[in-house]
């Protein structure tokens, strides 16, 4: 498998074997804290994060790319967008955070993997 990323238009290319290997690659990148769109309706990033279309007062998410303060930054940016949050507890590195608001989740983790992270409801 041969890969490449252009950080500057926000994108990676893979080539694979087949569509499996192309799905095993995909999932990776999930597990990894990144989400994007391929354009192909049968490979794609899966929506595992467990959120349900109902408003909540607070939500905890784990599993975004945060490696950095650019990239909490980034989250910080995407979750005061939703409407109705009003707080959250997002820090560089941290494994997952608590956002709170009168907020719909599945459009919390809509917001964030539209930005490229990928999140799941943690329970």
């Amino acid at each position: 498998m041969k890969g490449s990323a252009d950080q500057d238009a926000g994108t990676i290319s893979f080539t694979a074997d087949d569509d499996k290997a192309a799905q095993k690659t995909l999932d990776a990148i999930a597990e990894g804290g990144f989400h994007g769109d391929t354009g192909n309706k049968d490979l794609k990033i899966k929506d595992d994060s467990g959120a349900k279309d109902e408003k909540v007062t607070s939500l905890t998410v784990k599993g975004a790319h945060n490696c950095c303060p650019l990239c909490m930054k980034a989250i910080k940016e995407v979750v005061g967008k939703v409407d109705g949050v009003e707080s959250d507890d997002v820090k560089a590195k941290a494994s997952s955070f608590t956002v709170k608001g009168n907020f719909n989740s599945q459009k919390l983790v809509k917001a964030m993997n539209d930005a490229g992270f990928h999140v799941k409801v943690e329970k």
